[in-house]
């Protein structure tokens, strides 16, 4: 076996240094797919809210769900996507992973809040509540598709083999 110099890493078990450049694409590869399979979900999970009114109780509090989790799962998947890349010597992929992370994270907190007091009206009984939920709605999807649009155009320039 023998060092990696560029990397310092043990490369015996692999048996040559583009094996183990490789295994970094193998990581960052990874990563990208672990952001995908939550954005294609939501993707395709989303549109069915459209199919039924928005305003019942049950369909509101799924949907809310569906956003919760959805934006938990990209922050985390975009923390541990940036740590595995920096510690693996891929600046350039961890930054735009934590990036990623760090705009969701704005984003959730920005929808979460319209979102619950958008809830709460139509909870009231006010008037109008219905079409702001479906506007935040859409908007939600629109900004799902724009974000997976760009995650599939980042793949070139992320998944490179250093």
């Amino acid at each position: 076996g023998g060092v990696n110099a560029q990397r310092g890493v043990e490369t015996r078990w692999l048996g040559t240094a583009e094996k183990s450049d490789m295994m970094s694409l193998n990581i960052t590869a990874l990563t990208v797919i672990a952001f995908l399979l939550p954005m294609f979900y939501r993707l395709l999970a989303s549109p069915s809210f459209l199919l039924v009114p928005i305003d019942v109780p049950q369909v509101s509090r799924l949907m809310r769900a569906m956003f919760y989790g959805y934006f938990w799962v990209l922050i985390a998947v975009g923390l541990v996507a940036a740590i595995c890349n920096m510690s693996d010597g891929r600046p350039f992929q961890a930054f735009v992973f934590g990036l990623i992370a760090a705009i969701v994270i704005v984003w959730r907190h920005w929808m979460m809040w319209r979102l619950d007091a958008v809830l709460a009206e139509i909870h009231a009984g006010l008037e109008g509540a219905a079409s702001r939920l479906r506007r935040l709605h859409w908007m939600g999807m629109l900004a799902n598709a724009v974000q997976t649009a760009t995650m599939v155009t980042l793949i070139p320039s992320l998944v490179v083999v250093a």
